[in-house]
């Protein structure tokens, strides 16, 4: 399998889950259309656990677009059980060996906005660590990117 920078692997993720939604990375289109996923304002927090221990936690903005109601609450429904707290994602970056683990993903309730889309606006929480080895790094792939293993 290829290995994957972090937004190639989250829009691999996302498309597995969404097959037929486009998917914007980081950037909100200047007009949306329907069917559209968009990840964007990674915002990184130094979070103390334990008392003694740190952590880096990202929190993402996801936003899901459909001109139908029911498909923006079922697009939201499918990203939330697909983004179960633990689901680790493997990624490459600057040759490290690194994943993102989710943390949380919290929808808020369904919006409409002056083109009368409907949208959901959701925040998912990310924290980033190191994997050790290619063997795990490799098992890793095999899970978050075959839908018949998870």
């Amino acid at each position: 399998m290829k290995t994957l920078t972090l937004l190639d692997a989250l829009e691999l993720f996302c498309k597995q889950v969404l097959p037929t939604t486009e998917i914007a990375l980081l950037n909100l289109p200047k007009t949306p259309r329907s069917d559209l996923l968009v990840m964007m304002n990674p915002v990184p927090e130094e979070r103390t656990i334990n008392g003694i221990q740190t952590r880096i936690v990202t929190t993402w903005d996801v936003i899901y677009f459909h001109s139908h109601a029911a498909r923006v609450v079922e697009g939201a429904d499918k990203l939330r059980r697909a983004f179960v707290h633990g689901i680790t994602i493997p990624f490459m970056d600057e040759q490290t060996m690194r994943y993102i683990r989710i943390q949380a993903f919290n929808p808020s309730p369904m919006n409409e906005n002056e083109s009368d889309l409907n949208y959901i606006l959701c925040k998912l929480e990310t924290v980033t660590s190191d994997v050790l080895s290619v063997e795990r790094f490799e098992a890793m792939q095999e899970i978050a990117f075959n839908k018949e293993v998870r």
